[in-house]
């Protein structure tokens, strides 16, 4: 099974510690995937090291407007693969590395289901 993330506070100042205090942090990995639906969509992952994986379900982390998979790549991504998780973010259409395309003005919130949907 696939749980979704949101944004949510692990600390007073709202995120995990930066990447630079885990004990053990699992190298961060940007790809580009072609998905089903025709994207080509920029994806980080991370993958937990053999001896601190439990069988824990990945976790995929969707940004908002104006942002992209790199907002969840500094803090949450290692935080949560360094703790077991396997985690992906994706850049959705038409931000950070997912380009909307040749000539695309708008974006449609469906055109990101399908592409989440094909990604998961």
């Amino acid at each position: 099974p696939t749980v979704l993330m949101a944004a949510a506070g692990l600390d007073g100042d709202g995120c995990p510690p930066p990447q630079s205090e885990f004990p053990s942090r699992p190298p961060i990995k940007t790809t580009k995937v072609k998905l089903s639906s025709g994207t080509v969509a920029e994806v980080v992952t991370c993958v937990p090291p053999p001896t601190e994986r439990f069988g824990s379900p990945p976790l995929v982390f969707v940004h908002g407007s104006y942002h992209a998979a790199w907002c969840w790549s500094e803090r949450y991504v290692p935080f949560f693969a360094s703790r077991g998780y396997p985690t992906i973010a994706i850049s959705l259409k038409g931000t950070g590395g997912t380009p909307a395309g040749e000539g695309v003005k708008k974006i449609k919130i469906d055109e990101h289901v399908d592409d989440l949907t094909a990604l998961l």
